[in-house]
């Protein structure tokens, strides 16, 4: 059997509420060549049988558990070594993606690609449109001094996940800017000038909340300090 075109991967940690939203809005895909790859981060609430519920109905999904609580950067680590796609997309167990993501971003046929995305509350109600009326053309400068790619919307060939690494497991938050650093520099990137994912905001069960304001100002500064 040949591999599937791309692998969704996607780590859960406390999301029951969100998480049955979110794996449903991947297997909507008008694209329905991929898998999902979801890696349980020793979740203390019932997301991993929510996520179980739907891995025994559809042999796309395949579920994994860690036995204890790593962090979402290694989570997604982990999720990427079990990946079988030509390409993996980066996914978080509590936003949405549209129907279209997966046969848009694949039809750029780049190394990288990114789309725009909206701002949606627990409900799902848009609250913000990013980069309406901007420029969204990709500027690799731009990027080593600002995180302007949202890392939700991120398609990536699973041959340069692996040349460069994956993400630095050093970081706890600032991991998908670090990794877009590196995965786009000197290769073809696409910008679809397009909202197809809808990003959660802060909410009591996000991993947002878990990490210090601290910690990610630190992050900030060493990765340009790193790239400046």
């Amino acid at each position: 059997m040949s591999n599937p075109k791309a692998s969704f991967i996607m780590p859960l940690y406390n999301q029951q509420r969100y998480v049955n939203e979110s794996i449903c809005a991947i297997l909507r895909q008008t694209e329905p060549d991929f898998e999902l790859i979801i890696v349980d981060d020793a979740s203390t609430d019932d997301g991993y049988e929510s996520a179980k519920v739907y891995a025994d109905i559809d042999s796309r999904i395949r579920l994994y558990q860690n036995a204890e609580n790593l962090n979402s950067t290694k989570t997604y680590n982990i999720a990427a070594s079990h990946a079988k796609g030509d390409y993996i997309a980066v996914t978080a167990s509590d936003d949405i993606y549209e129907p279209t993501y997966l046969e848009k971003v694949l039809a750029a046929d780049a190394d990288v690609v990114y789309t725009q995305f909206v701002t949606i509350r627990s409900q799902g109600e848009v609250v913000h449109r990013h980069y309406e009326g901007q420029d969204f053309t990709f500027d690799y400068d731009r990027l080593k001094s600002r995180c302007y790619l949202f890392a939700g919307t991120l398609l990536v060939k699973r041959s340069i996940w692996e040349d460069i690494g994956g993400y630095d497991e050093s970081f706890v938050c600032a991991s998908d800017w670090e990794f877009a650093i590196r995965a786009c520099e000197d290769r073809q990137v696409v910008l679809i000038p397009e909202s197809l994912v809808g990003y959660r905001e802060k909410h009591m069960y996000s991993n947002r909340f878990r990490i210090s304001e601290d910690t990610r100002a630190e992050e900030r500064q060493r990765i340009r300090s790193m790239y400046a």
